[in-house]
């Protein structure tokens, strides 16, 4: 992992610290930084609103906020619905690392989608995932095959698992609810 350090909105911050600041910004490396320091000082940081989890980003710009708009549309979507079946067990969640890998279904793993793996439920199947200890919850698409670890029953998005806050526990015991399989 590379820990370049970019200045932003005048300030020195490592570039992992940055991914987690909240908009999307023009990034200068710090050896650039004697002909650009009047620039970005002065200039600022725009804030782009660039097309939400397209991974089109040029190499200069990082994304720094999940999109959560595709959960919160499940999450409307399927606030009602019908429970078809219940399962307790744990989750885990996706390294942010594994962003453009392919997942079982075809798919491409993006951090910041509504996606989860299980071992046997059918691809495209919507569940709720809701943390017992925090009553929170998040509706997510099945799109991968896993986990393989006993004991542990659906792998989480970074995003996904950040709304049920997992991410600092790493593996949580959690209640899924499938809401709808495909026909």
């Amino acid at each position: 992992m590379r820990t370049d350090a970019y200045i932003v909105r005048g300030g020195v911050f490592p570039q992992f610290a940055v991914a987690e600041m909240g908009a999307i910004c023009m990034l200068e490396p710090m050896w650039l930084l004697d002909p650009l320091l009047w620039l970005l000082v002065f200039g600022g940081c725009s804030a782009e609103s660039g097309p939400q989890g397209s991974g089109s980003l040029r190499p200069h710009q990082v994304r720094l906020e999940p999109s959560i708009a595709e959960i919160r549309e499940l999450e409307l979507r399927f606030a009602g619905a019908k429970v078809i079946r219940t399962y307790s067990g744990k989750a885990t969640y996706y390294s942010r690392s594994l962003e453009g890998h392919k997942m079982a279904s075809g798919e491409r793993y993006d951090p910041n989608r509504a996606q989860a793996a299980h071992r046997t439920l059918p691809f495209g199947s919507i569940v709720r995932v809701t943390n017992p200890k925090s009553d929170a919850s998040v509706v997510v698409r099945i799109t991968d095959r896993g986990p393989y670890v006993k004991g542990r029953i659906i792998d989480l998005s970074y995003a996904a698992a950040a709304r049920i806050g997992l991410i600092q526990a790493g593996v949580a015991d959690i209640r899924l609810e499938v809401l709808e399989t495909p026909q």
